[in-house]
């Protein structure tokens, strides 16, 4: 469960039509990960890996050495990169 202070030692069992449900640390929910702090730190890490690997991908597109207009690379930037840093984000 989500709650502040300290975290329980022993957490109560839940069962679903007679089948245990299990804890886990964190959960991707609507491509949000939230761990049992509610902290964004796996969040971050994760979109953060996830937008770098996009840039080393659009490197060759977006470099200096391209000859794509400046509006182009913008328009790639805006399409591809700027939604995985600001997903899940409040504006």
């Amino acid at each position: 469960m989500f709650r502040k202070g300290t975290s329980r030692k022993e957490l109560k069992t839940l069962s679903f039509f007679d089948e245990d449900l299990t804890w886990d640390k964190e959960i991707k929910y609507l491509g949000l990960i939230l761990d049992n702090k509610l902290t964004f730190r796996s969040h971050l890490k994760y979109n953060t890996e996830k937008f770098w690997a996009k840039v080393h991908l659009l490197i060759p597109l977006i470099g200096r050495r391209f000859p794509l207009a400046l509006e182009n690379k913008l328009l790639l930037f805006k399409q591809v990169l700027r939604p995985i840093l600001t997903y899940a984000a409040q504006i």
